[in-house]
């Protein structure tokens, strides 16, 4: 089997591309360098990164694909699931062949819709706090990457206003300041089961989230309450970072 080890970075996997291209092998799979891979190989390639060599394979695909189509090599990356690199890297050489028999193309789809439902369903479950220095908190931990996905429409929606949004499976997250993001960086100490620690909050913060609570019940018809139902559309793993879900 061949492979290509690369940094494990979008423009990696761009770079990848290329060298393939340049060396007219097509390797089985992707593998991060240094890794030492289980299976007998017939050759190893080490692909290095190179901005130019990236550019030059985005500017081909912006050529072959729509938005919606460079959006999905993008979502498609952000899952990080085993193997989605290697899936993303033949998907892409397959465009750049005019192969539309490549059995890459429908399997890339599904995993970019999952990736982008996602993310749509992180847009409804995040709860901002509001701490004593005017910072709103909220904590997520999606199955995807999908936080540089929602910047921009949590800005849109808060513009002017400073907040952070935090990956707590991932362990990052942004801080907005009204104008633009920065990465940042959480100690565990400030987190407790999603939800902010040893920071100070608002002094109307609890009065507003007991509020919250008291709607979420009211609003709740009891004959016709489904748990099943609400576990499907609100999957218990998203409870934790859910303020009217704490007791």
């Amino acid at each position: 089997m061949d492979v290509f080890l690369y940094d494990k970075s979008f423009e990696g996997l761009l770079s990848a591309v290329f060298d393939a291209f340049a060396l007219k092998r097509f390797p089985g799979r992707l593998a991060v360098s240094g890794d030492i891979p289980l299976l007998p190989l017939h050759y190893a390639h080490t692909v290095i990164t190179g901005a130019d060599k990236a550019g030059r394979v985005f500017q081909g695909l912006r050529k072959r694909l729509s938005p919606r189509g460079r959006d999905n090599l993008m979502l498609v990356w952000l899952s990080e699931q085993p193997g989605s690199d290697t899936l993303l890297f033949r998907h892409i050489c397959a465009i750049f062949n005019d192969d539309h028999a490549d059995d890459t193309a429908a399997a890339a789809a599904g995993l970019a819709a999952k990736v982008a439902g996602e993310r749509h369903r992180m847009y409804g479950f995040a709860r901002f706090q509001k701490t004593a220095e005017g910072v709103y908190f909220s904590s997520l931990a999606p199955k995807y990457n999908v936080l540089p996905l929602l910047l921009q429409h949590f800005a849109d929606r808060f513009g002017g206003q400073q907040w952070i949004l935090y990956d707590t499976a991932r362990a990052y997250g942004a801080f907005f300041n009204g104008r633009e993001f920065q990465e940042l960086f959480l100690n565990p100490e400030h987190l407790r089961d999603g939800q902010l620690h040893n920071v100070s909050p608002a002094e109307d913060e609890k009065r507003v989230q007991t509020l919250w609570k008291s709607y979420f019940k009211a609003i709740a018809v009891q004959e016709r309450l489904n748990p099943a139902l609400q576990r499907r559309c609100m999957p218990r793993r998203y409870w934790c970072h859910l303020t009217e879900k704490q007791e």
